[in-house]
């Protein structure tokens, strides 16, 4: 059988032993997180890149496009624009078939105004009573 003191050294020892086994844990945790945090810095940084490389193609292709659709530059070689012809003119009879079309289509869409009926402002009583009466 152990006395008590020697029970204490021994409770105190297996303490003791158990710090000296955490200390090493936590002293390879940090620099595990810290590892950990840099290899995610560099694999974020290289998502971004690698977006932004892409949305920069993208843009670089609908600028071409876009410049494939610009108005074509009608001058001659000596620099002289060429005489352009007059924009159509809108005759009379054409203008006014399009005002009755747009009249129509108009009539179809807006609500149509109900001027109010002129009534005269009699007694809404039933039947029978008068406005006068206290009856």
């Amino acid at each position: 059988m152990m006395d008590p003191v020697s029970c204490k050294a021994a409770g105190s020892e297996g303490s003791g032993k158990q710090r000296a086994l955490k200390a090493p844990r936590l002293a390879l945790l940090i620099p595990t997180a810290c590892l950990a945090l840099a290899v995610g810095s560099v694999a974020l940084s290289l998502l971004v890149t690698f977006r932004s490389q892409d949305m920069e193609s993208r843009l670089h292709a609908l600028e071409k496009d876009r410049a494939a659709c610009a108005p074509v530059d009608t001058r001659t070689q000596d620099g002289t624009v060429p005489e352009q012809s007059a924009p159509p003119v809108m005759t009379e009879e054409l203008r006014e078939l399009v005002e009755t079309i747009v009249q129509e289509r108009l009539g179809e869409v807006l609500p149509k105004i109900r001027l109010a009926r002129d009534l005269t402002q009699e007694c809404n009583c039933p039947p029978g009573r008068v406005t006068g009466d206290q009856g």
